[in-house]
């Protein structure tokens, strides 16, 4: 079959709506099924037919089709500057590809990194922001800014673990590709900022900060997360091990600066009650029981997984018994939110699914009111994803429902597998959608990560395969510089936490409640952490036809809150966190203004004015206000 206009020879077409046969293509338009003219124009097409090879030997036609508020992605990883094949180690090598959204030169825009293995140099992608037709690019600035020669990783993880407002970088490393894995490489990058020319650069302080080897002897380290376990305002370091026949599973306590440049990171694994066996792929912080000590969450393969609930006093309580399946589950994403809007947190975990073993497949752990888990997700479209890896939980659609995401493969009957895509339909129904909105990856996915690349309002999808490249997807339900359609508003939220030093960077740990008559909706900020990889650190929302929020309720990691009143949709909230609760004004003082404002609040029944973060005015917010008014 040749493509009329064309010299392209192929086997046979796909729809690249539907992911049918096309039987021919003297008609293709309307045999490329009427649902493909919901969705957008493939804009970044390079030629007359918007072809993606697969491998097994057909193409991806995407046909014409016009604008509307409907969900829509194409792959854009050539037209932004990001063609990238990382390379695999003979450590670990099938089982990781690196890679993290985050904006490490605060320039407003998420930045890419990728880890290139030991045979190329791990790239930086700096996003360059939009061009006058409204699309993103990226320069690869890695040498620049100092990242090493190639060496053998595995997974990465950002956050400012010396609260300057800098995001820093870990990476799991088992040392230089020239030479054989090796323990001891792990590498901890302080962001030092620009110099005097406005140059940016990272260096290594892993080795003087006690990060860098997690067993003498082991050549182990998987994946890694941070998070403020005892809520002392600094980041905690969490890093998991695959050996388990080890306890190379390492939990960091931030001891604050050494005095050199460096942080004093001290393992307090033996100390805490999470000394334990485990495959270890994915492990998270997040405060699964609201009552803002985060828990851990150790996603772990053949059937080693824990959940070890923060006991307050800087120890944790092993129970995985009470999270349905989870123990007998070869665990490689996870993935946190509330998928059924009652408030409470819910887990997604992916898995390997195979029926002649009987595989258990994904996890959807809907959490109930006692702190347990009940598993949902047999005899439902969500339990089988193939060979499953990287996942997420995000809003892609804006409809106020939480969707699922999910990367795969391993070889064999998992080589072509699909990645997924499960709209949420409400009442914890679960579609697959990938093919229908042009979310088209098959091959060995690993990492998986979120981030609104073009600030545009919704969030773009990268698939990081091992061995394979790496396909960045634009999100086309909304584009930069367009009119926001009315049934798919939204609202991006990002913390400035450095004016308190008891808060968590960047608003780690945050519970943020969004308020819009009877309907309350929960956010909370945990890292974006996932298989090998980390999605944009900060919240966001779909609203669906909200345009103004009543109220946005913080509650921060120390206990205080903060409440914003008709905040509007379609913009990116970025919260400067007070010095004292008390500073109502946030001018860096606590004056006769503070309390003025807080009275205003108080007498027009605004909850603004809630102090105490009840839901209630009454005398007790006075007393709360006073109390943190006079505490300066």
């Amino acid at each position: 079959m040749v493509l009329p206009g064309t010299t392209q020879n192929v086997s046979r077409l796909l729809c690249g709506c539907s992911g049918r046969p096309l039987k021919s293509t003297s008609c293709v338009l309307p045999e490329a099924c009427m649902c493909a003219l919901a969705h957008g124009w493939e804009k970044t097409m390079k030629a007359r037919w918007g072809l993606i090879a697969t491998s097994a030997g057909a193409l991806i036609l995407f046909v014409p089709h016009a604008p509307a508020q409907t969900l829509w992605f194409t792959n854009v990883t050539d037209d932004v500057g990001a063609t990238f094949t990382p390379t695999r180690s003979p450590r670990y090598g099938f089982m990781g590809a690196g890679g993290l959204a985050a904006d490490f030169n605060n320039d407003g825009y998420a930045d890419l990194f990728l880890l290139g293995g030991p045979g190329r140099r791990d790239a930086l992608f700096i996003n360059n922001g939009l061009d006058a037709d409204g699309n993103f690019s990226f320069t690869d600035e890695a040498e620049a800014w100092g990242l090493p020669e190639p060496h053998h990783s595995f997974s990465c993880s950002a956050a400012d673990f010396n609260n300057d407002g800098l995001l820093d970088l870990f990476i799991t490393s088992y040392g230089p590709g020239n030479g054989s894995p090796s323990p001891g490489y792990h590498k901890l990058y302080r962001n030092n900022g620009p110099d005097a020319d406005g140059n940016w650069s990272f260096t290594d302080i892993a080795a003087q900060s006690g990060c860098n080897l997690l067993v003498p002897g082991l050549t182990d380290g998987t994946g890694s997360a941070w998070g403020d376990y005892d809520l002392d305002g600094d980041l905690d370091l969490l890093v998991a091990c695959y050996h388990r026949t080890a306890f190379g599973n390492r939990l960091y306590r931030n001891d604050g600066p050494d005095g050199f440049g460096g942080v004093i990171l001290t393992d307090v694994t033996d100390n805490v009650g999470i000394r334990s066996m485990m495959a270890g792929f994915v492990p998270g912080f997040v405060d699964m029981n609201h009552d803002r000590y985060p828990e851990l969450l150790m996603v772990a393969d053949t059937g080693t997984s824990h959940y070890f609930v923060n006991n307050g006093d800087g120890t944790f309580s092993d129970q995985t018994p009470s999270v349905q399946d989870l123990s007998g589950a070869n665990g490689m994403g996870s993935a946190v939110g509330d998928l059924n809007s009652d408030g409470l947190l819910d887990w997604y975990v992916s898995g390997s699914y195979y029926d002649f073993l009987n595989g258990p497949g994904n996890l959807l752990l809907i959490q109930n009111p006692d702190g347990t888990f009940n598993n949902i997700a047999p005899g439902t479209p969500v339990q089988d994803g193939g060979w499953g890896w990287g996942v997420l939980m995000v809003d892609l659609n804006h409809d106020r429902l939480i969707d699922l995401v999910e990367t795969n493969g391993f070889g064999g009957e998992y080589g072509n597998e699909q990645s997924y895509l499960y709209f949420n339909r409400g009442n914890l129904v679960f579609e697959e959608v990938a093919l229908d909105v042009g979310f088209v990856h098959t091959g060995e996915g690993r990492g998986l990560l979120n981030a609104d690349f073009d600030n545009d309002g919704d969030e773009d999808l990268v698939v990081i395969a091992t061995g394979e490249p790496v396909a960045v997807y634009e999100n086309h339900l909304l584009e930069p510089g367009q009119p926001e359609p009315d049934n798919a508003h939204w609202l991006r939220i990002e913390i400035d936490t450095r004016a308190r030093d008891s808060l968590s960077p960047f608003g780690m740990h945050t519970l943020i409640t969004l308020v819009t008559g009877n309907q309350h909706e929960i956010l909370v900020i945990d890292g974006g952490f996932n298989h090998s990889s980390q999605g944009e650190i900060g919240a966001h929302a779909g609203l669906g036809n909200v345009s103004t929020v009543d109220y946005v309720r913080f509650r921060f990691s120390d206990g205080s809150y903060l409440t914003l009143a008709n905040v509007n949709a379609d913009q990116i909230l970025r919260v400067n966190a007070p010095f004292n609760p008390a500073d109502y004004d946030n001018s860096g003082t606590l004056d006769f203004l503070d309390v003025m404002a807080f009275i205003n609040g108080y007498m027009s029944d605004s909850l603004t004015s809630d102090h105490n973060g009840d839901w209630t005015l009454d005398v007790y917010d006075l007393l709360a206000f006073l109390n943190d008014f006079v505490s300066n």
